[in-house]
């Protein structure tokens, strides 16, 4: 990238706020305050029995009004209170993280919570902008491409609507930043707490310790650092299993069992989608980024074997666009998007530091989706 910007993850963080401060200017202006973020539905709020500042519509809402009754209370024993009912108590109650920084906010400011849940991803973005921008750099690109990993089509729906990815990824970032730099007790932390955002984030520990373990046998080698590596790895692991089983306790049924995604055979519910003409009809655009989408996870498989990216991180890699490709279909943008947001980062970072021409074009494409699905959720309530 032939750039006079500064090659210095400060720039990632500069060009992300930037980015990311015009599309949350413009999307308060059209939409609305805070509260209109939460996109609470009638159906699962009852606008006399919740907070005052909700905005509620008819219908029946988006998931940002569950994060928002977590961020009123993060450990919930009702399926219904402060007039907000889970639709799933157990799978929402799953991703507590995000919504306990925002309570946590609540509880030392005068802010209120639908505020609180905006400045939580706001923070997290400019987390994870730092640590994209070091990420590029170790793996030989400019910094300033890492405003993409932060700022992508993929990013776009979860800032608009109060969703827990902004955390998890920033946290999943971090914690492979950490990993990388040696820092493996802090990277195992970090990647606890990107589980405990959103569980699909553990995709990314599974990768490099999957590698960990590849290695071990190739070399044949049982080393105490390789065993030490595993180790620290299996930490999110077993914490994300305890948290799953006190879950089933306090709800009855296994969070990881109620997964909205309906998780199937590889690639027979994506090409299902892909090639429906009446729905490709029916919504374009929707069928362009389905699309784009797959150009991506596609040309990254292409360019993995080249990459500079360690063997854990490819690992990763591997684990998410699998993931991403066993979904049972890409059906509306708000829900192939969010969930195919681990493939869509790691494949931008195989990108962002390859070199040849078709990358960069592919990459140049990506920023354009980006600006076109940030533009139109200006105005998406």
């Amino acid at each position: 990238m032939r750039t006079h910007l500064p090659d210095s993850p400060w720039t990632t963080v500069a060009l992300s706020a930037v980015l990311v401060g015009v599309f949350l200017v413009l999307r308060l202006a059209m939409v609305g305050g805070p509260a209109t973020f939460v996109a609470a539905g009638a159906d699962y709020v009852e606008d006399s029995a919740a907070p005052a500042e909700l905005v509620v519509t008819k219908g029946s809402g988006y998931d940002g009004q569950f994060v928002y009754r977590m961020a009123l209370e993060p450990l919930p024993r009702a399926q219904t209170g402060h007039g907000i009912t889970f639709d799933s108590p157990s799978y929402r109650a799953q991703r507590v993280v995000t919504p306990s920084l925002a309570w946590a906010i609540v509880r030392l400011t005068p802010l209120e919570t639908a505020l609180s849940l905006l400045l939580v991803n706001l923070m997290a973005l400019l987390v994870a902008a730092y640590s994209a921008g070091r990420l590029v750099r170790r793996f030989g690109g400019h910094a300033a491409w890492g405003a993409l990993l932060v700022t992508s089509f993929a990013m776009v729906i979860p800032i608009a609507r109060d969703l827990t990815e902004p955390v998890a990824w920033a946290a999943t970032l971090a914690g492979l930043e950490l990993w990388l730099a040696g820092r493996r007790p802090w990277a195992a932390l970090v990647f606890t707490i990107a589980v405990l955002a959103r569980e699909t984030s553990l995709l990314v520990p599974a990768g490099l310790g999957i590698w960990a373990l590849v290695q071990l046998v190739r070399t044949r080698t049982r080393t105490r650092n390789g065993w030490q590596a595993i180790t620290w790895l299996l930490v999110p692991l077993v914490i994300e299993v305890g948290w799953q089983l006190h879950l089933a306790r306090v709800w009855g049924e296994l969070p990881v069992r109620t997964g909205k995604e309906n998780v199937g055979t590889p690639f027979l519910g994506v090409v299902r989608t892909l090639v429906d003409a009446d729905d490709a009809r029916a919504h374009p655009v929707w069928e362009v980024e389905r699309l784009a989408v797959l150009a991506l996870l596609v040309w990254a498989a292409v360019r993995l074997w080249r990459s500079p990216l360690s063997g854990g991180v490819r690992t990763a890699w591997g684990l998410a666009a699998l993931l991403a490709l066993s979904l049972g279909g890409w059906t509306y943008d708000a829900q192939f998007l969010r969930a195919v947001n681990e493939a869509v980062g790691l494949s931008l970072l195989v990108l962002v530091v390859d070199r040849a021409l078709i990358s960069r074009l592919v990459v140049v494409g990506a920023s354009l989706l980006s600006l076109y699905v940030g533009w139109q959720y200006t105005t998406v309530v």
